[in-house]
């Protein structure tokens, strides 16, 4: 008796186990793109890990990097493993980029299959990368400072018309009768502008300094444009605006607002510039922001109603993307339903999503979203991973300002971008904004 429920039990497991797995493999067939999300989330902890605690077990690489001899090895191992990875997931990314234009079978074959080999690929090209010499990589890793403040212009745009398609939706499940969304509304919209006056009390805490005329500059603006998109969400001057539309744009751009103080060079207006708690706070946030805007990317086809209205461009739809998913919808409802574990797909092999753009832009946002870790992990060149500043290694010369002005360009543009969503088809109703 005991062995027949064993085997019962066995078999139960088993089955549930080739379904669990029949599942996940039509999960990344149909979500490839949050697949490669998934994969650079994952070496991006990888890459956390070493910077922090595991670089002493690159030690086997100190004879090839050619770290120098008055700083911390350990430091200097686990921020030059940062710019090798880095470089080898945006290699990679070009790589199926490039395969795509094939727009055929194997661009198919390669973007959507061999997960296997492309994960080996990337461990390997990053395991030889710590044989070369670090100056091969130093201009790579300048250039990841422009390359990650084009990255967050692209994170801007994409971020403003993800929070409008999340509104929506949440919205459309009021309306039809969902209450809970009512609560869900009101409770997040309170979280985020709560996270908001998070960065703005830190902000006016440590950077309103005497002097620091830039500082109160950049502390009064985000508290301007916050209360100008409350009050014009409030008094309905977009008739598809939303209280949560505006408090997540609200808090990205305060972030960036923070961001930048904490990248002042000047020393006087900013006593944190080489902290390493405010470092961590910025990984954490960066790669909070980085992957909402993969998920984006991932799930998004067609742009808002806010962004048709204004008549933006959406950068992660493509024509024919929307199209394309009704009719694979429409096919799997009209297919027949089976009870196998194992199913047979014999439908013919379709190349459409490929004739498009679509997983072209997809992997250049990645190839930038590869730099964009360089940046992030190297706190934009002027690393803090331990307190005692004697031990910090940077790659870059001390006092550099472009991270600073980076982050203020896009902060400034973010809060306009959404400005102008907002008032725009109500100033301009009549003008065609094609032309």
């Amino acid at each position: 008796m005991c062995f027949e429920s064993a085997i019962r039990v066995a078999c139960m497991i088993g089955s549930g186990l080739c379904l669990a797995g029949n599942q996940t493999v039509k999960l990344m067939k149909k979500d490839v793109k949050m697949a490669y999300g998934l994969l650079v989330l994952f070496f991006s902890l990888l890459l956390l890990v070493i910077v922090y605690w595991g670089g002493k077990y690159l030690n086997f690489a100190s004879n090839f990097i050619n770290c120098p001899n008055d700083v911390s090895l350990d430091v200097c191992l686990g921020l030059s493993a940062v710019y090798r990875l880095s470089a080898v997931l945006a290699f990679v990314h070009l790589i199926v980029g490039l395969c795509c234009l094939t727009r055929d079978g194997f661009a198919k074959a390669v973007n959507e299959g061999l997960w296997g080999i492309k994960i080996l690929l990337t461990a390997g090209l990053f395991i030889g990368s710590l044989f070369i010499d670090n100056k091969v990589f130093e201009p790579y890793a300048r250039a990841s400072i422009y390359l990650g403040g084009v990255f967050l212009f692209v994170q801007a745009v994409s971020l403003i018309d993800a929070f409008y398609l999340w509104a929506e939706f949440w919205a459309k499940k009021f309306d039809d009768g969902n209450n809970c969304y009512g609560c869900l509304l009101i409770f997040t919209s309170l979280l985020m502008y709560a996270l908001t006056g998070f960065f703005v009390y830190l902000g006016f805490k440590n950077y309103w300094s005497q002097g620091c005329f830039s500082n109160r500059m950049l502390l009064i603006i985000p508290v301007i444009f916050v209360i100008a998109f409350t009050v014009l969400i409030i008094l309905r001057f977009h008739p598809k605006g939303s209280i949560i539309t505006s408090g997540a744009i609200s808090i990205f751009g305060a972030y960036l607002f923070w961001a930048a103080l904490i990248s002042n060079p000047d020393e006087k207006c900013n006593p944190d510039y080489s902290s390493k708690t405010n470092m961590f706070i910025q990984i954490g946030f960066s790669y909070f922001f980085a992957f909402m805007c993969n998920l984006y990317w991932s799930l998004s086809t067609k742009p808002s109603s806010a962004y048709q209205s204004a008549n933006l461009p959406a950068p992660a739809a493509t024509e024919g993307d929307s199209e394309l998913e009704t009719k694979a919808e429409q096919e799997n409802k009209n297919a027949p339903q089976e009870t196998n574990l194992i199913k047979h797909d014999n439908t013919p092999e379709q190349y459409e999503e490929y004739e498009n753009n679509s997983y072209l832009k997809f992997h250049c946002f990645m190839v930038l979203f590869s730099v964009y870790i360089c940046a992030v992990f190297t706190n934009w060149g002027h690393a803090t991973v331990s307190e005692d500043s004697s031990r910090n290694w940077n790659y870059q010369v001390r006092g550099d300002s472009s991270p600073y002005y980076i982050k203020v360009f896009i902060g400034i543009f973010t809060f306009g971008l959404y400005l102008w969503t907002i008032v725009a088809p109500t100033l301009f109703p009549d003008r065609n904004f094609d032309t």
